[in-house]
């Protein structure tokens, strides 16, 4: 039972390992924000379109040290691609 057991959980560790390999790493652009653009629109234009935009605009606010969604023309971003 042990030595079943101590297979399963290495096949396991191993698998979870080639999954981890297997993702693309993230690829990060820099944004000029534009005049009239909001963070919805930012997230929307790199989102995957499977991703919530919520959780996009929050990871860009995180990523950019913003205390808001207020964003100003001019201003850099970076935004995550992939």
């Amino acid at each position: 039972v042990l030595a079943l057991l101590a297979t399963l959980f290495c096949l396991g560790t191993f698998l979870g390992v080639r999954q981890a390999a297997a993702r693309p790493a993230p690829v990060y652009r820099t944004v000029r924000v534009q005049s009239g653009d909001t963070l919805w629109d930012i997230a929307r234009e790199f989102g995957d379109g499977r991703t919530d935009i919520r959780k996009l605009v929050w990871e860009i606010q995180v990523m950019n040290g913003l205390r808001s969604a207020t964003i100003h023309p001019g201003q850099l971003l970076v935004v995550r691609t992939r």
